[in-house]
């Protein structure tokens, strides 16, 4: 986080910290289901990497590459495994740190931070312009 703090607009990292520090605490342990394996897989917050094992891989999600959009994205990643296949929750988070990595995390920042009635502004300002229709997708699924 020390390295996206020094090129980060102060506000907007100080409104990321601020949202971050008002979310609920993530349970310890979230389960899914791996269907190649025919058996029920964890994943613990508690020890830094995700890993997401799926048809017979390891999956590593490198969610440090957020910066300080880690722990909302840890909290996103918790809803998609309750409600929908790990296999899509894997590909929608590659594509969410592929559009952060890529194009522009401040971007990013900016939508999660944003009330509801802004963020059609800043999806047509800021990410349409530099999103790929997949990353779209995944930015869609994140923030409905």
């Amino acid at each position: 986080m020390n390295t996206f703090a020094a090129e980060l607009d102060p506000e907007l990292l100080a409104e990321i910290v601020n949202v971050s520090a008002k979310l609920p605490p993530l349970p310890s342990v979230v389960r899914y289901f791996d269907d190649f394996s025919n058996e029920t897989r964890s994943i613990r917050w508690d020890e830094g990497d995700v890993v997401l094992h799926l048809d017979g891989a390891r999956i590593r999600l490198e969610l440090w590459k957020l910066g300080p959009a880690e722990p909302i994205m840890r909290q996103i990643m918790t809803d998609w495994l309750s409600r929908h296949d790990p296999h899509t929750v894997a590909i929608n988070t590659e594509r969410t740190i592929k559009f952060a990595e890529d194009q522009d995390i401040e971007a990013l920042l900016d939508l999660m931070i944003s009330p509801p009635h802004e963020a059609r502004t800043v999806w047509t300002l800021k990410i349409l312009p530099k999103v790929t229709a997949s990353q779209s997708w995944a930015l869609r699924c994140a923030f409905r």
